[in-house]
């Protein structure tokens, strides 16, 4: 996926949450990294992609995955 389309954070500890930088440039299905900066990307920031507007499917490259909406 293209990691541009993505706003990441750094967690306590040190793996990072995604969320969308932009949800409006977002559409189809979207595929999450797996890793931002060689660290893990362990979950999705509360309302990362609660604007996502077409409904597309989201898929993450994890099963560890914390996600808040």
């Amino acid at each position: 996926s293209d990691e541009s389309l993505f706003k990441f954070t750094e967690l306590s500890d040190g793996t990072y949450s995604v969320g969308a930088k932009n949800v409006w440039s977002l559409s189809g299905h979207i595929v999450l990294p797996y890793k931002y900066n060689g660290k893990l990307v362990t979950e999705i920031t509360k309302g990362g992609f609660a604007s996502h507007v077409d409904n597309s499917p989201v898929t993450a490259n994890t099963t560890t995955l914390r996600w808040w909406m």
